[in-house]
């Protein structure tokens, strides 16, 4: 789905530069753009979402940086 759109900036500095690679499908467009819905969605459905944000977050480790604990803000914790 990444397309440069016809005579954006992107576009004509493509072009200028001789880089200008759009593809025109041979299926038809509806049919590119369920699967691209059906990826996105599948990609983002919380349950597979929430695994890989937790997967990466414990390949960061412990922080380097030890801060001083301060109470929250009791608006924050009220809002």
């Amino acid at each position: 789905m990444l397309q440069a759109l016809p005579h954006t900036a992107l576009w004509l500095r493509l072009e200028r530069e001789g880089r200008l690679m759009n593809v025109v499908p041979t299926r038809p467009v509806e049919d590119i753009a369920q699967e691209y819905v059906e990826a996105f969605g599948q990609l983002y459905e919380p349950h597979n979402y929430l695994n890989r944000v937790h997967r990466y977050f414990l390949k960061l480790g412990p922080a380097r940086v030890k801060s001083a604990f301060k109470f929250p803000d009791p608006m924050v914790i009220r809002a």
